[in-house]
C-alpha cells in the first residue's frame, strides 16, 4: 500500500524515481511499470510553474533494478520501424517543435523537484529537437515554403506559412543581411503548451537529420528566457525547508 511523503525525491541522490524517469532512463513502457512494479512505494505532492499542484507516484530505484535482473524480465520491444512513406518536411518540423516543448516541460519539472541529472537529460533532448526544428526551418525557407517576415518583440525570427500567414514558426535563426522588421503581432510565448505526438519520431528524425547544422547564410539571436521560481529544498526527515536529510538537526 502506498504511503504519502512530503518530498523524498528533492534530494539529488534520492533512491526514488518517477514513472517518467523510469520510462526515459530505463526505457520501460507504462504497461511494464504496472506489470513489474505494481503500486508505487510513495506518493508526493509537487508544484511547478507549468502545471501547478499535482501528485507524483514514486518507485524505489532498487526495485526497478531488481526487476530488470530477475529471471523472466522481458525488455521493452525494439524501437518502431520507419514508415514506408515519410512525412512532408513541414509536418516533420511541426512534430519536432512539439517534441521539443514536451522535453522542455520535463526538464522544468525535474529541475523544480531537485532531480538535476534527469533535468539535464531532458534539457539535452530538448536542445536536440530544437536543432532538428531549426534545420528544417532553414530548409523550408530556402525552398520558398516559409516566408521570413521579421523579428518578434523578444527578438525571435518569425517564419510564416500557409494562406494569409495564419501559421508560423519561431526560431533564433535569422537570414543574414535581411532586415529584422519588428513584428508586433507575433509575440513569442515562452511556454507554448506542449501538444501530443502525432507522427512517429523515428520518421521525423530521418526527415530532419539531413538538415541538422546546415545553417550557412543564417545568424543566431539569443533565445528569450524566463525567470525560474526560486528552488526550495525540503528535508524528507523533518519536512522543514532549506536543508536536506543528512544536514537535519533531527538526524540520529
Amino acid at each position: 500500500m502506498a504511503t504519502t511523503a512530503e518530498a523524498p525525491s528533492l534530494v539529488p541522490s534520492s533512491p526514488y524515481c518517477t514513472r517518467a524517469e523510469i520510462r526515459d532512463e530505463y526505457l520501460w513502457s507504462d504497461s511494464m511499470i504496472k506489470r513489474y512494479l505494481g503500486e508505487p512505494d510513495l506518493t508526493e505532492e509537487r508544484h511547478s510553474s507549468t502545471h501547478g499542484r499535482y501528485t507524483v507516484h514514486l518507485f524505489l530505484r532498487a526495485r526497478v533494478l531488481n526487476a530488470m535482473a530477475a529471471p523472466g524480465f522481458r525488455p521493452r520491444r525494439r524501437e518502431p520501424e520507419p514508415s514506408d512513406i515519410q512525412p512532408p518536411l513541414l509536418e516533420a518540423v511541426r512534430e519536432a517543435s512539439r517534441s521539443a516543448h514536451r522535453w522542455r516541460d520535463r526538464a522544468n519539472d525535474r529541475y523544480a523537484n531537485g532531480n538535476y541529472k534527469a533535468a539535464s537529460t531532458a534539457s539535452s533532448n530538448k536542445k536536440y529537437w530544437y536543432r532538428l526544428k531549426d534545420g528544417g526551418i532553414v530548409a523550408l525557407h530556402r525552398a520558398g515554403e516559409l516566408r521570413y517576415i521579421g523579428a518578434s518583440p523578444q527578438g525571435m525570427a518569425v517564419y510564416e506559412y500557409g494562406d494569409g500567414g495564419m501559421s508560423c514558426f519561431h526560431s533564433t535563426l535569422h537570414p543574414v543581411g535581411v532586415e529584422r522588421k519588428p513584428v508586433p503581432d507575433h509575440p513569442e510565448t515562452l511556454l507554448v503548451t506542449a501538444k501530443k505526438q502525432k507522427l512517429k519520431l523515428i520518421d521525423v528524425e530521418i526527415m530532419l537529420q539531413g538538415h541538422e547544422g546546415d545553417t550557412a547564410g543564417y545568424e543566431r539571436s539569443e533565445a528569450p528566457r524566463f525567470a525560474r521560481e526560486p528552488r526550495t529544498v525540503i528535508c524528507r526527515r523533518c519536512g522543514g525547508a532549506g536543508h536536506i536529510a543528512r544536514d537535519c538537526d533531527e538526524w540520529g
